[in-house]
């Protein structure tokens, strides 16, 4: 299996420099620096929901991802939380902070001032590293199952897995990539990610989305995959992001950016599936967090049974200070919404 592997990375080599790709594209950084402030602030209801006007609540909770140093991912230089948080805690593999807070007459921010160096680690690094994670069945087995938004045994999923084969699980990898890729469309105006089956159906979605439909089809396919969250220093509208790894029992997991425009060149499709720049900053590796009860990076469940709702909304705003973009001095976004962390 590990032959095979390799020749197909060396055939996928030199297709890539046949098509002009060492010319056309840039060399990559073998890592970034980074700075941000990350920020929360949370706005109390100022009414009570009808027909609850005499509850009383006293305190809320809430809880965030925090990054960690992953190795040959990134090392967490500095992490800073104002206020300091009830508890910090590991589980399932993510790093939590857990606030109890008094409910507030005004809102409440929690800022979290995070460096880190992010490194380059892609299909092209990871064929190079003597040391690759390496898992048992056992241990794979969660990254093989149908679960929540990344339904494998879907009947539409199932179909299309039947129509992609390879002679090497990498060979698999990539038309997948590739057919994901070619056959869906962006559609940046969902509030929320509709899982692998309902994305399957209509061809469009954002980038949760890609990455969905990506590991459900290589879980179909008997691949581990799973999908991974937090901040791009690049972007367009957001930094939030989503992207995907796959594990490879010659390199262990391996990072996929799988979403893009349908319409890109197949040279770029080619180099992007084995490079990926210094960019993503993990927060989490768990596609349904049960500590965030199925949402990304926050939630806020409710302490007194007495009221059903609180919170007003939470407003986040993000500030990059050494972005990857040298060009730039600096990237700033702000970004502020209405929702239920829940229904991420």
């Amino acid at each position: 299996m590990e032959t095979n592997f390799l020749t197909t990375l060396i055939l996928l080599a030199i297709t890539a420099t046949s098509t002009g790709s060492g010319s056309e594209f840039p060399e990559l950084d073998d890592s970034t620096d980074i700075a941000f402030v990350l920020s929360y602030e949370i706005t109390p209801q100022k009414k009570s929901p009808p027909g609850r006007e005499n509850a009383v609540m006293k305190q809320i909770k809430f809880m965030i991802n925090l990054p960690q140093t992953i190795e040959r991912r990134q090392e967490i230089t500095k992490l800073v939380t104002e206020p300091q948080p009830s508890r910090t805690f590991m589980e399932n593999g993510n790093k939590y902070a857990e606030y109890d807070l008094p409910i507030p007459k005004e809102k409440i921010v929690i800022k979290i001032r995070i460096e880190a160096k992010v490194f380059r680690y892609d299909l092209a690094a990871a064929m190079k590293n003597q040391n690759p994670d390496s898992l048992s069945q056992a241990e794979l087995k969660p990254f093989l199952k149908h679960e929540r938004m990344i339904e494998k045994d879907d009947t539409v999923i199932q179909k299309i897995s039947q129509t992609i084969d390879g002679g090497t699980e990498l060979e698999i990898v990539k038309k997948i990539y590739k057919y994901v890729i070619r056959n869906l469309t962006i559609d940046a105006s969902r509030a929320k990610g509709v899982g692998a089956a309902e994305t399957a159906r209509t061809k469009k979605g954002k980038c949760i989305d890609y990455c969905d439909l990506f590991v459900a089809l290589c879980r179909a396919k008997n691949i581990p995959a799973r999908v991974a969250a937090g901040y791009r220093t690049n972007f367009n509208m957001t930094p939030k992001h989503s992207w995907a790894e796959v594990y490879f029992s010659e390199c262990g997991w391996v990072p996929f950016e799988v979403s893009g425009r349908n319409n890109n060149p197949e040279e770029l499709l080619d180099w992007r599936f084995e490079n990926l720049p210094p960019n993503y900053l993990y927060f989490t590796n768990l596609r349904n967090d049960p500590v965030l009860h199925n949402s990304y990076f926050y939630c806020y469940p409710f302490w007194d049974m007495n009221l059903i709702k609180v919170i007003k909304s939470i407003v986040e705003k993000i500030e990059f200070e050494k972005p990857i973009q040298k060009k730039h001095e600096s990237i700033r976004l702000e970004k502020a919404k209405k929702d239920n962390p829940a229904e991420q």
